[in-house]
């Protein structure tokens, strides 16, 4: 069984203008959903290219797993003949297979079949779209988008969705590029002219308004979070940059899984230029659902999908003030209504040799509270193996430090 995600918000139609004044013209009748009830003969041809080469690649031999068309929920359905030839299969020469093969060394690890298909697309010409789930490889799209770039002798534009992760790709490919990356957010500009360039989207939507003649050496634009294109407040920034890119720049989107990616897809061709859209279902860490309860892990969702309990009654009722009187001082006294202690929680995943874990909480001030009891009251979470490596860790990050650090 797939695992289910919430689907994206679908955007209703005409719900932004962009600066030009003309409508965004999102047409939600028209969507490559598969559903015979709301496609028409038509589809195809609004949606341009994308519906010839909307195919899913599961993990395995690329060459022979090919699956057909996908659905609106994200899971391919029957084989059906595709409407013209792929971009993949017209791409897939000795040359091309060569390129990716190169690149690929610079991997620990064999690239995965909707990698190659999405590196086969772009070599191709053709803009694409991956959604798959977080931790299974989108950024090796990215960063073949970007080697291709310089492979061309071209620029690219990288765009995230906070500042935050705009720091941290552009501290990643500095490492493997070194001066050529620069970094554009709304408060830093380190090395604008670079070959590649950094940024949050909301920097590209106002360079493409203000000065869209400094694009005209761009080759790509790669798209992270593209999902972000169905968030009710943001997302008309993205609508804009992608209706604002002139048609030459080649378009690389990474998604998460979201039932609605073909119709992203199916906008973006007709908006843009015509782009592939790759999914990948399967998850590289499969994920499950627990609650604490009394004490007690229990297992709500496991990790091939299937709800195996619900508590339906349990959860938003945290009572965190102590001082309570009347009927909420009685209900404070039943331990279901108790919100769980951390400590609590990391000795039932020890217990369950479920360690290690990222423990979230909501204040910079709990954290350092938390972490300070945690080490008080569990000394022994940490061996003697793994604190000679935190030491070694910690020893390597401060000599980086400048002196006056």
């Amino acid at each position: 069984m797939s695992h289910r995600h919430a689907p994206a918000k679908r955007p209703a139609a005409g719900r932004a203008a962009a600066a030009n004044g003309q409508s965004l013209d999102w047409d939600p009748s028209v969507v490559l959903d598969g559903d015979p009830a709301t496609s028409t003969a038509g589809d195809a041809v609004a949606a341009g290219a994308v519906a010839e080469a909307m195919v899913r690649v599961p993990t395995g031999d690329p060459e022979t797993r090919r699956d057909g068309a996908i659905g609106e929920d994200g899971v391919a359905g029957e084989d059906v003949a595709l409407d013209g030839p792929d971009p993949a299969d017209r791409a897939r020469d000795p040359a091309t297979e060569a390129i990716i093969a190169q690149f690929s060394i610079l991997y620990p690890f064999p690239l995965d079949g909707f990698q190659r298909e999405a590196a086969r697309t772009l070599l191709g010409g053709d803009s694409v779209m991956v959604a798959a789930p977080t931790g299974t490889g989108k950024t090796v799209v990215a960063e073949f988008g970007i080697n291709e770039a310089f492979r061309r002798n071209g620029r690219v534009l990288y765009t995230t969705p906070i500042k935050a992760l705009s720091n941290q790709k552009f501290r990643d490919l500095r490492a493997i590029y070194g001066d050529d990356v620069g970094l554009l957010t709304g408060d830093v500009s380190e090395n604008a002219g670079a070959r590649a360039v950094v940024m949050t989207t909301e920097v590209l939507r106002n360079m493409l308004l203000q000065t869209p003649w400094s694009v005209d050496d761009v080759d790509t634009v790669i798209f992270d979070e593209i999902h972000y294109l169905a968030d009710p407040e943001r997302g008309t920034t993205w609508e804009e940059a992608i209706i604002l890119c002139p048609e030459h720049i080649q378009l690389v989107c990474l998604s998460a899984t979201v039932s609605n990616a073909p119709e992203i897809a199916a906008w973006i061709s007709r908006t843009h230029r015509p782009i592939r859209l790759i999914t990948h279902l399967e998850r590289a860490v499969p994920l499950a659902l627990y609650y604490f309860v009394d004490q007690e892990l229990h297992v709500v969702v496991d990790h091939t999908g299937d709800l195996v309990r619900d508590f339906p009654h349990t959860g938003g009722e945290a009572k965190r003030s102590p001082a309570r009187t009347g009927r909420n001082a009685r209900e404070k006294a039943d331990p279901g209504m108790e919100e769980p202690q951390p400590h609590e929680i990391i000795d039932a995943l020890t217990e369950g040799d479920m360690l290690p874990v990222i423990y979230f909480l909501f204040s910079r001030a709990d954290c350092q509270s938390f972490a300070e009891r945690l080490a008080a009251m569990r000394p022994g979470l940490v061996t003697a193996e793994q604190r000679g490596r935190i030491d070694a860790i910690l020893d390597s990050y401060s000599a980086a430090l400048r002196p006056e650090d």
